[in-house]
């Protein structure tokens, strides 16, 4: 070999260093720059005792054995206000209630468990449909909370505008404790324990569309749709009845009043 000049196998050992190099530099520059766990994982909840903390709560011991980073979990008035603190980089994580999120620069990691709206009323307030809410107190949720969020999309949907002195407070409770409040409306999730520990019946309606008969097939079907999803989720179905085109909620006089008597009521036994 000539003296100043390389062989072959002198070039392969010096390409081979290069790689080896470069290869190097990849690891250390992935290294630096990925995207590493926090320290402290926050999780937007909702309010103590809610089934969103109760949920974050058991969620964030997993999550502080599965990482080891620690958890915190965030008392918040609810799905609404999750996603705010998730926006604003107040929350790692937030639990959202379908509608409510996500926002831009975030997204869904899953799907967690269904969530059932109720309208309900007082025995003797003269409700048996939701154009009787227009006008009267009703209790939506408190500020920030997923339920009233999708009450107000429920009302706007049907044009109902109920009185301006509706309070800001949790359905449930209102309810139970002001004399005053002549309805509400709850979101209830189907893992939460109240559902769980109650027998149901679910009760099938259909709108005067068709003879009695067929109508009244048609309303128990509807509720063994709803049934055999419920079933999935773990909830204690007792029976499914159907109740045809009787107890209707709207006119069926009109398509509108027709879709409200086409519908599964979920009814706990006491």
């Amino acid at each position: 070999m000539a003296k100043g000049k390389f062989d072959s196998k002198s070039l392969q050992t010096c390409f081979s260093l290069f790689m080896l190099l470069v290869l190097a530099a990849l690891v250390v520059f992935w290294f630096l720059r990925r995207e590493r766990l926090p320290e402290e994982i926050r999780i937007a909840a909702g309010p103590p005792g809610s089934l969103y903390h109760t949920f974050a709560s058991a969620f964030g011991v997993k999550l502080e054995k599965k990482t080891g980073k620690k958890t915190v979990v965030l008392e918040t008035a609810g799905a609404v206000e999750n996603r705010t603190f998730l926006a604003n980089g107040q929350a790692e994580l937030a639990l959202f209630s379908n509608g409510s999120g996500p926002t831009e620069g975030t997204g869904i990691i899953a799907p967690l468990f269904d969530e059932l709206v109720h309208v309900v009323a007082r025995k003797g307030a003269g409700i048996v449909s939701l154009r009787d809410l227009s006008g009267k107190p009703v209790a939506f949720g408190a500020e920030g909370s997923g339920v009233r969020s999708a009450a107000f999309r429920i009302l706007q949907h049907y044009q109902i505008a109920p009185a301006r002195s509706s309070p800001a407070v949790e359905p449930v409770g209102a309810l139970k404790n002001r004399t005053d409040i002549p309805a509400g409306i709850i979101m209830s999730g189907v893992i939460s324990s109240e559902l769980q520990s109650r027998p149901i019946i679910l009760a099938g309606f259909a709108d005067s569309r068709g003879d009695w008969q067929m109508n009244l097939d048609l309303s128990k079907k509807r509720a063994e749709s709803v049934s055999q999803a419920l079933s999935i989720a773990g909830l204690p179905i007792e029976k499914n009845v159907g109740f045809g085109e009787a107890l209707p909620i709207g006119s069926n006089e009109t398509a509108e009043g027709q879709a409200l008597n086409r519908r599964v009521e979920v009814w706990l036994k006491r």
